[in-house]
């Protein structure tokens, strides 16, 4: 679709016969311009979203006239969200939307409501969930949309013919309709039964079963209300992430009044995992110091189509999200080492206090941002509260607590998904696939209810010259393998950093894994992958891309400027992001090889 001129939408609207209702199909030309400076919404639906257009007073319609938005609606009488003939999904618009309004099903388990209304009611969307057709709806449109309004029905008259029967299968799709809101932090519901009730029959058709005009204005005016109210909370809490791209933070810093921070010196430190996003492929890393003109708290990077270097994408979370400054009071707004629950979604460091120049403090969490829109012009929301924190982290000397640290997931052969985190200790424990949200929600308890499974320490050489610490896990599944990825020793020395990059592997994903020699690594085990001997100083952060068959190994590594006496020289990145293709020994443990080339991606997409 040719975003870059108005387009003329024909909708074909077909007012033929639906749930005892008659009306003769009639053409209308709307034209609408995708490219508008107004605030944009999509009406997306059945006949109650359709009602009354004649007189220009649907529901959407309504709705923009007392929020303020240019409307398209796109709802057609008669509309299924199963059924491929007239189907809800097939209104949706490719584009960024602030809002999209989303009502169904209706017309779906009508004339099943005696007899298969529950297997039609599963197939519009699942009792967990988790499926459906109206979830697979409403997680897409999430994606572009800044807010999704999903929209359950209201009750009809007693006296009225339609949908008789239909009483309680009708009453649980609204239940259902609510938890899956309850799943994305930018879907919100409502509930048409809160503006218009069988007591006042003004707000009903002839036919008893759809709003007449005054009923339209009931509805929209009350969910215009609630969007207004929606939007204003947003920029309360101060939750939408700035969309300022990350190049022109850079074109803005500045050093005693001078610009130095040029394509040379481009840092990229704890790189995610790389993933896929609309064409493109994506990494996120660690912020950095808030100061010279740079607000950061985290950075995307992009390679572009064709391309075969990573170029700056956006800033993330410049206005801090308000829960940080209560939960690590002592954080400055830079948050480290973000890793990927899917493309959209995010966690993301805020690290202890005592690592950031405060040594009395010991707190650390996990937070998490989704996004929506377009890549690379992505609106990043930040959850609002943490995932999980660590009171104490390594400041607890009796237990083996980690920092909330360094967060990566993997999703099993059974769906279920597990967010492996930690430093000096490797803990894991299972999120839920489709929020992110813990599972359980319960605090860390040293392993005791199972809800956290110990996985991981770091060297155990008393003797040693170097920490004996551990950190950036991550975990991936080869053939009957689990595993574990962990650096050792020490980062964020530029040239003089030693971390090294070490693996053990487990035939289940809680372990033990145990190396190369059967040692396990809560004894201190560990197979080493890649240290400066490799070439690359300091290799960090690994995880594994996966497109077609090749793999390939990315982790951060520190440039050596050449001079000994002051290595860390002007001119050259601190840090940046290596990508090398990866295969597998006879014996089944990784072996890192040359460097990769991106346009072996780009030849098998394109």
């Amino acid at each position: 679709m040719d975003t870059q001129r108005a387009l003329l939408i024909t909708l074909v609207l077909l007012l033929s016969s639906i749930a005892g209702c008659f009306g003769s199909e009639q053409e209308l030309e709307e034209e609408f311009d995708l490219n508008t400076e107004e605030r944009t919404l999509l009406g997306m639906g059945d006949s109650v979203m359709e009602w009354n257009r004649e007189d220009a007073s649907t529901i959407p319609e309504v709705v923009g006239e007392e929020a303020g938005f240019a409307v398209l609606n796109n709802a057609e009488s008669g509309a299924k969200v199963i059924e491929e003939s007239y189907a809800i999904p097939s209104q949706f618009v490719e584009q960024n939307w602030d809002w999209v309004i989303i009502n169904g099903g209706a017309n779906d388990v009508d004339g099943y409501c005696d007899e298969d209304e529950g297997a039609v009611l599963d197939a519009i969307i699942s009792d967990d969930v988790s499926q459906g057709d109206m979830v697979d709806l409403v997680n897409k449109v999430s994606t572009f949309a800044k807010h999704v309004m999903l929209a359950s029905y209201y009750d009809i008259p007693s006296d009225s013919e339609s949908m008789v029967g239909c009483e309680a299968v009708m009453e649980e799709m609204e239940l259902r309709y609510e938890a899956l809101a309850n799943t994305l932090p930018n879907v919100h519901f409502f509930d048409m039964g809160d503006a218009i009730t069988p007591s006042n029959r003004e707000y009903y058709d002839e036919d008893l079963l759809h709003p007449s005009p005054d009923g339209c204005v009931a509805i929209g005016m009350m969910m215009a209300e609630r969007i207004l109210e929606i939007e204003s909370t947003a920029r309360q809490s101060d939750s939408f992430v700035t969309l300022d791209p990350l190049e022109t933070v850079f074109n803005g810093m500045n050093y005693d009044g001078n610009y130095y921070y040029a394509e040379a010196e481009w840092v990229v430190h704890d790189p995610s995992e790389i993933v896929e996003i609309d064409g493109m492929l994506m990494i996120a890393n660690t912020g950095k110091g808030q100061e010279d003109g740079y607000n950061c708290g985290l950075e995307t990077w992009y390679i572009f189509p064709n391309e075969t270097s990573f170029s700056p994408g956006q800033c993330l979370l410049s206005e801090k999200p308000a829960w940080v400054s209560q939960s690590v009071s002592s954080n400055d707004g830079a948050y480290w080492a973000p890793g990927f629950l899917d493309a959209r979604t995010m966690y993301y460091t805020v690290p202890v206090g005592n690592a950031m120049g405060n040594p009395d403090s010991t707190e650390s969490c996990i937070g998490m941002i989704k996004a929506t829109g377009t890549a690379p012009n992505l609106v990043w929301t930040d959850h609002g509260s943490p995932i999980l924190c660590q009171p104490l982290g390594e400041a607890n000397t009796d237990e083996p607590e980690p920092p909330a640290l360094d967060p990566a997931t993997i999703t099993d052969d059974d769906g279920r998904t597990y967010l492996i985190y930690g430093g000096a200790h490797i803990w894991m424990t299972e999120v839920n696939s489709t929020t992110g949200e813990h599972l359980t929600g319960e605090d860390w308890d040293n392993g005791a209810s199972g809800t956290f499974v110990h996985l991981a320490n770091g060297p155990l050489d008393p003797e040693a010259e170097e920490d004996t610490w551990t950190e950036a896990a991550y975990i991936h599944k080869q053939g009957d393998f689990y595993y574990l990825f962990v650096n050792w020793f020490r980062c964020c020395g530029g040239p003089e950093s030693t971390y090294e990059i070490y693996v053990g592997r487990s035939t289940t994903i809680d372990g033990p894994y145990v190396d190369a020699n059967g040692v396990s690594m809560l004894e201190g085990g560990g197979t080493l992958v890649m240290d400066r001997t490799s070439g690359y100083i300091g290799p960090g952060h690994p995880s594994i891309f996966i497109h077609g068959d090749t793999q390939v190994f990315t982790h951060h590594f520190y440039p050596d400027g050449g001079d000994e006496e002051e290595p860390w020289t002007d001119g050259i990145a601190w840090a940046f992001i290596q990508a090398n293709t990866l295969t597998w020994s006879e014996e089944g443990w990784p072996v890192v090889g040359g460097t990769w080339d991106p346009m072996s991606y780009w030849n098998t997409a394109n």
